[in-house]
């Protein structure tokens, strides 16, 4: 069994929240990147923030992929229901035309 990170759901709200906030950090992480490149502790701290901004963008990519994931086969599951309970249909309509 996988452990997750975050065992809660994440609803349409909070990946719009999820989004604003990694859109935001990315705005002011170019803003201030001239001024952080200029001396070494800048320098480090840019890649720092660069990266945890990198690893948001990509927990927050997979969160979205997950959920079209389980979105095609929900619906990929309902069509082969229908389907199943067509076929079924059919076969009792057949077998009542018989008799």
């Amino acid at each position: 069994m996988r452990k997750e990170l975050f065992p809660a759901k994440t609803g349409a709200f909070g990946s719009l929240t999820s989004l604003a906030l990694l859109s935001g950090m990315l705005i002011c992480f170019f803003l201030a990147l001239p001024s952080m490149w200029l001396t070494t502790l800048g320098k480090v701290f840019a890649v720092i923030w660069g990266g945890m901004t990198g690893a948001a963008a990509v927990a927050h990519l997979r969160v979205v992929n997950q959920k079209r994931q389980e979105i095609r086969l929900r619906r990929s599951l309902d069509k082969l229901s229908r389907e199943m309970h067509a076929k079924r249909r059919r076969e009792k309509q057949r077998a009542y035309v018989r008799s």
